[in-house]
């Protein structure tokens, strides 16, 4: 047989492959390639307008740290004043989670119950409808049956937009209400117009207040309770438009009112009187019977008691006053006599029953106006009312007895203060208070802080000696961990180029291939702007990952092109036939690599949340270099790619249609290896195969976890005091961390707070803080190990002598980054629920890797427990609310108005003296009443208890929470440790034992990535399907892929990395990649075979020539992961391990490829053609 007829297919053979679907798409391919170099002005024109609006869009992008993710979590806060735990669990938690339960979506259900407040938190599986969820949550609530007491619930979704994007610190030797009026003043205005910020907060400051601090010994002399203070002061602090009057042709306003302008205005205030000062020892005995205030010794009832009213749909406070008493402007006497339950006028609701204080007179029937009281005068003698001259014709008019007028002054002292014990901030040692910056949904967070910035350098010039300290600054993270990326990228870009030269040893050619980067990346751009994609380490991370990849079409093309132009052909003919020989090659592997990542829009939980906007970018990319290297790529070689040295004689093309110029030394190579593997199919099989294995075997040596952890040189102390300890305990053990940390040179700044802030966003999360905490957030410097110097101050602060529970951990930035581990005990049975969580704790603590192990199990607390006797109240005129409210008044005292101090509003607080109410005994001797005063002992048990702090349930059962911070990279060795031990902890029955946290995330992530990357393969294979239009052939490059995983192990073997997923990720992006090579080199095969090649002949051809883009395209990308896979930089923190695994996957199998594949399709090839002789 002549060498021709080798060139001509045998009749009937099956080559595995189909020549229609080919066909057609390289005919359709090939027509856009025609069109681009038949228009090459078009298409240059075109390529500029792109990359403007590629630079335009960039620009436009907003940049964070992090894409925006949806967390699936609402929480439902209900205030419920003066409630113990066990009475707000009962009468709030239970029903609000009855309201919860049930939704669909609901994963867990968790709930506290403090005192006087309930928090419920669900949440739901990725994807629920969470608009949806908190509808279904507002109409449940709006049909349970809370108490009365109780404030509405609010619910509210998780926003990450929420937190605030920058921390700030007024510092200074002033005290803090100073320093926050000082951030008032100038620091809120200013920077609240900077655009971008939607609003500016202060925290940590207790702001001035006048106080009034009455004496509980002249509150019982005079008969005077609280409530008729705080009532003076707001009946004489009033003013409000009274119409006008005509003078001199014009129009003049009455304002009529009274003003406290000083704090002399304040203690010069007359109290109004009490109904028994009025009406006691027969003072009014010759004032008519109606017209006296009702006296408890009266054996004619006038005053009516107390009635009780149920609030109904449309029921307002002065339609209530209206039909109870005549006068809807009398509505602040039901506010006044409900304080307990009535924050807020405006807050009543169907269900709510108030009390209806009696008013003074013989009538008060609901819907009959009451007979107003009689005006008494001082002393004057004189009832408004009556005719001139104060008398009725035939009745004389007894004197009105003069009742004594009590000032405020004489009651207590009125001063400036500020809020008891409410919070406590200082910034490295000094008082300070804290300042949050927070910017609108749409604004770019590095832009909004610069421009916070530039605006705190003018400010601070006015602050005197105060200065302004950036606690914390979202956009300094953003900044570096997005020009890291840059950084990697531009290097990663260049060592591309730098392969291509190499080997193309030609610079106008290696001009043609760079062009794809810059363009390939300017239209992701492009698109990311069209998807409102962010600029964030994930985004980035995938245009720096894709890189290496999207050069890869266009040097195929640019390869192929150049042979042509090497054996002579013009280059517009070159650029055609070239071009148009591998367009169906990159189009399938290009499909191929992006059908990997559709999966990913199906994975659930924080790992669809992050990575799929990775995913979309690097397809962007990807399908941008395929229209690069079928449009531009052909049309730019028509002017840059001329003949070379190694241009080949005409004699020479005509040993084969496609015979290359190529590297002798590549030849040299990879033909006596084909041939070698082809002659030793199964020795190069059993090669494999042993390879394959033995890659498993390493598994076990590497470790596992779920997504890295932040690299901010960030670090959280913790300091819990036992429940009930004051603020000022709380400081002096939390000044004693301060002087370990300013010791340590790697602490930058830090900033400690004890108490309510006023704000639930802490410094170290979300959370108001309490008394006996001291959160103390510290930043470290760039240089510093947070590992190190956590376990270094660990040590250090064990040695301060206290009760108090000092936790030192690096403080997680990253949403899903978090290194907690977490294990949840439930059960029906608290005693044993306690039991089983305090064996756990020490379990766990024994773990290697395992730090600060803890639960929330909270011991009991000293509180005093005030049971008021209904009986014994009710003889002296009393109710129990009543109680509550008089009790409440004298400890915690209530504001009762704001004034205008040195042209400033300023509330004034009313409060009973400290030093009276201090003790137990004291609080007894408190005089309640003021118709019948009687000691809070006589109508009430009033004792010392053990009480809960806190009652946690989970999925509506009692539980404790344990959680303890993994410190190893292999978390996934801590979580099957803890997994065990929690295994083998002997547990009562009915009590059930969770491990959560990193530990259940990391199973999640690995369930749904693990079937992601089943589902990519067959992706893969159904892409190559329908283009190939082969059955056998695609199954033939899928032999590649266990040949990826020799290298990807390896790689994170010998880096330490461990196996997370980020790295499932990379194993993802893989199987994308690797089939590239494996197509490249049978599309060559197939067409080699069509012209007549035999088998063997084809393979070895096939690898000759291919194996120049093969290595170079497997070069590029390696190269340019290269700096992404060292990860110096901080946002290449994710895509390092990911790097990792696709330079050591792509090394191995790229070897691989070359010697494998040519086997596994000579034996598929040998099989079909049995089967088919079998069959004729």
């Amino acid at each position: 047989m002549s060498r021709k007829d080798q060139y001509l297919p045998p009749a009937g053979a099956d080559h595995g492959y189909s020549t229609a679907e080919i066909g057609a798409l390289s005919r359709m391919l090939g027509a856009i390639i025609d069109l681009a170099l038949a228009k090459r002005a078009v298409t240059l024109m075109v390529v500029m307008l792109v990359i403007a609006g590629g630079i335009w869009a960039a620009r436009q992008l907003k940049i964070e740290l992090l894409p925006n993710m949806d967390i699936p979590v609402v929480t439902v806060m209900t205030i419920y004043p003066t409630a113990d735990p066990d009475s707000v669990l009962n009468d709030v938690t239970v029903p609000v989670e009855s309201a919860v339960a049930g939704l669909p979506g609901l994963k867990s259900l968790d709930s506290i119950s403090e005192a006087g407040v309930s928090v419920v938190v669900a949440q739901f599986a990725y994807g629920t409808d969470l608009k949806r969820a908190v509808d279904t949550i507002n109409r449940n609530l709006a049909s349970a049956q809370l108490p009365a007491g109780s404030l509405a619930p609010k619910v509210s979704e998780v926003d990450l937009n929420a937190f605030p994007i920058m921390r700030l610190s007024v510092t200074g030797k002033q005290d803090t209400a100073a320093l926050a009026e000082m951030a008032e003043r100038q620091l809120v205005p200013q920077l609240g117009a900077v655009d971008g910020v939607s609003s500016v907060q202060i925290t940590g400051s207790a702001a001035r207040r006048v106080v009034v601090s009455l004496k509980a010994d002249q509150l019982k002399a005079r008969n005077v309770t609280v409530s008729q203070v705080v009532s003076s002061l707001r009946a004489n602090n009033v003013a409000a438009p009274s119409g006008g009057i005509p003078e001199g042709g014009l129009d003049l306003p009455v304002r009529v009112g009274n003003q406290l302008l000083s704090l002399q205005d304040v203690e010069n205030l007359i109290v109004l009187p009490s109904a028994s000062a009025m009406g006691g020892a027969g003072g009014l005995s010759g004032v008519p019977q109606s017209w006296r205030p009702p006296s408890p010794d009266s054996s004619e009832p006038t005053r009516q008691p107390d009635e009780v009213y149920q609030v109904k749909p449309g029921d307002t406070l002065s339609s209530i006053a209206q039909r109870f008493y005549g006068d809807a402007g009398a509505f602040q006497r039901i506010v006044d006599a409900n304080k307990a339950q009535l924050s807020n006028p405006n807050s009543i609701r169907p269900g709510m029953t108030l009390i209806i204080p009696a008013a003074l007179t013989t009538s008060t029937t609901p819907g009959a106006p009451a007979s107003p009281p009689a005006s008494i005068g001082s002393g004057t003698g004189q009832v408004p009312g009556l005719p001139a001259g104060g008398q009725i014709p035939g009745m004389a008019i007894p004197q009105m007895p003069s009742i004594p007028q009590i000032y405020i002054r004489d009651l207590g002292q009125v001063a400036l203060g500020t809020a008891e014990d409410a919070s406590l901030t200082r910034t490295n040692g000094q008082n300070s208070v804290g300042v949050l910056i927070f910017k609108t949904r749409d604004a770019n967070t590095v832009r909004v802080a610069d421009a916070v910035n530039h605006k705190i350098a003018e400010i601070k010039s006015g602050l005197g000696d105060a200065g302004v300290v950036v606690i914390e600054d979202q956009s300094t993270a953003v900044r570096e961990s997005i020009s890291g990326l840059e950084r990697e990228g531009l290097l990663g870009g260049l060592f591309a180029v730098l392969v291509i030269f190499l080997f193309l040893f030609n610079a106008r050619s290696t001009m043609v291939t760079a062009v794809s980067i810059p363009v390939s990346i300017l239209v992701a751009f492009l698109l990311m702007g069209w998807r409102d994609l962010s600029l964030n380490i994930m985004t980035m991370g995938g245009l720096t990952v894709s890189l290496g990849r999207v050069v890869d079409d266009a040097i195929v093309v640019l390869e192929n092109i150049y042979r042509h132009v090497q054996r002579g052909e013009s280059p517009m003919r070159a650029a055609s036939a070239g071009a148009r020989e591998v367009s169906a090659a990159i189009t399938i592997s290009t499909l191929t690599t992006v059908a990997v990542f559709l999966p990913l829009g199906f994975v659930g939980g924080i790992v669809g949340q992050v990575f799929t906007p990775f995913a979309l970018t690097v397809t962007f990319a990807l399908l941008a270099s395929l229209a690069v290297a079928l449009t531009i790529i052909p049309v730019l070689a028509t002017f840059l790619v001329r003949p070379g040295r190694g241009r080949l004689e005409a004699g020479a093309r005509s040993r084969s249609p496609q015979s290359p110029a190529s590297t002798p030394r590549l030849h040299a190579i990879c033909s006596p290896g084909v041939s070698w593997a082809l002659r030793h199919r199964r020795a190069t099989l059993g090669v494999a195969a042993v390879l394959f294995v033995g890659s498993l075997w390493t598994l076990p040596f590497i470790g596992t976890s779920f997504l890295p952890s932040s690299s901010e040189k960030l670090l959280q102390v913790t300091v819990e005091m036992p429940p009930g300890t004051n603020l000022h305990a709380t400081e002096a053990v939390a000044e004693q961390v301060e002087n370990q940390l300013s010791n340590l040179k790697e602490v930058e700044v830090f900033q400690t707070t004890i108490g309510n802030t006023g704000s639930l966003m802490g410094m170290t999360g979300i959370g108001a803080g309490n008394a006996s905490t001291a959160d103390i957030f510290v930043r470290l410097v760039s240089s510093a190990d947070v590992h190190g110097v956590a376990e270094s101050l660990r040590q250090s602060l064990s040695s301060i002598d206290s009760a108090a529970s000092i936790v030192v951990s690096p403080l997680e930035t990253m949403e899903g980054g978090s290194s907690k581990l977490q294990v949840t005990i439930v059960g029906d049975d608290y005693e044993q629920v306690s039991d089983t969580a305090n064996r756990a704790v020490s379990a766990l603590g024994q773990i290697e890797g395992l730090a600060n192990v803890r639960s929330d199990l909270a011991v009991s607390k000293p509180e005093v427990s005030v049971k008021v006797k209904p009986d014994a109240a009710l003889q002296h005129g009393l109710t129990a609310i009543q109680v509550v409210q008089a009790v409440r008044d004298m400890i915690t005292g209530q504001q009762a108005t704001k004034m205008t101090l040195d042209g400033k509003p300023i509330d004034v607080y009313v409060q009973v003296n400290a030093a009276d109410k201090d003790s137990l005994d004291k609080l007894k001797a408190l005089t309640v009443g003021t118709i019948n005063p009687v000691p809070l002992s006589e109508i009430a048990d009033v004792r010392s208890v053990d009480g809960p702090v806190r009652i946690t349930r989970h999925n509506q059962a009692r539980a404790a929470t344990i959680s303890g911070d993994v410190l190893k990279a292999d978390t996934g060795a801590v979580s099957s440790a803890a997994r065990q031990m929690m295994n083998d902890l002997d547990k009562p029955a009915g009590v059930r034992v969770q491990v959560g946290g990193v530990a259940e995330q990391m199973m999640e992530g690995f369930s749904n990535l693990g079937i992601a990357l089943a589902v990519a393969v067959g992706l893969v294979y159904l892409v190559m399907v329908a283009t190939m239009g082969s059955l056998s052939e695609p199954l033939v490059i899928l032999a590649s892929l266990p040949l990826a995983s020799v290298g990807a192990l390896l790689a994170l073997l010998l880096t330490g990395r461990s196996l997370g997923m980020s790295a499932m990720i990379g194993m993802l992006m893989l199987v994308g990649i690797v089939v590239t090579n494996a197509v490249v080199l049978l599309d060559l095969v197939g067409q080699l075979r069509r012209r007549g090649f035999g088998v063997r002949e084809a393979l070895i051809e096939g690898g000759r020539t291919r194996v120049r883009p093969i290595l170079m395209t497997a070069a590029a990308t390696i190269l340019a992961l290269t700096p992404l896979m060292l990860g110096f930089g901080q946002g290449s923190l994710i895509a390092s391990e990911l790097a990792t695994v696709v330079v050591g996957g792509l090394l191995t199998s790229t070897l691989l490829t070359l010697l494998v594949v040519p086997v596994v399709y000579s034996l598929v090839q040998e099989l079909t053609e049995r089967w088919g002789s079998s069959e004729s």
